[in-house]
């Protein structure tokens, strides 16, 4: 190898143009080609992964959603459906069907008929209350003890 004019003897003894120290052009092509390569293959598994998750939840429909969407009755809904309200998660949908399941014993009547009756629920404060209020409903049906979903 002649350093001095920036040329490479291959194994012939013939000279080649090129830069001392530096890669091939066709190895960094390599790798832009097979890193393009992963990347789609990623985003294949991710669309095709999407596609069965929401294929999974349309055939086993899903009412949440749904009842979200019209409005959940805190004195009926189950822990999960609870869960799925934005800013609650599954210790507080369990802390507020453990309160109505307590105090509906007692009262044999709805415990909640406004949001600001969930107030009293361990771990449900009033910023918590304004963030679910668009997202509930309330009846004025009988004893609420029935669902209570583990």
């Amino acid at each position: 190898m002649n350093r001095s004019s920036d040329q490479i003897s291959d194994s012939s003894g013939a000279k080649r143009a090129g830069c001392v120290g530096k890669k091939p052009d066709s190895v960094s092509a390599l790798d832009v080609s097979t890193r393009r390569t992963l990347a789609w293959v990623l985003l294949f598994c991710v669309v095709i992964l999407s596609a069965a998750v929401g294929w999974r939840n349309a055939k086993t429909g899903n009412p949440v959603p749904n009842r979200i969407a019209t409005g959940l009755d805190p004195n009926t809904a189950t822990w999960f459906e609870l869960a799925q309200l934005p800013g609650l998660g599954e210790s507080a949908g369990r802390a507020i069907v453990a309160y109505r399941t307590e105090r509906a014993r007692e009262l044999k009547m709805p415990v909640f008929k406004s949001a600001a009756d969930l107030e009293p629920v361990p771990g449900i404060g009033i910023a918590t209350i304004e963030r679910i209020r668009p997202h509930l409903r309330f009846s004025a049906a009988g004893p609420t003890t029935q669902r209570t979903s583990k």
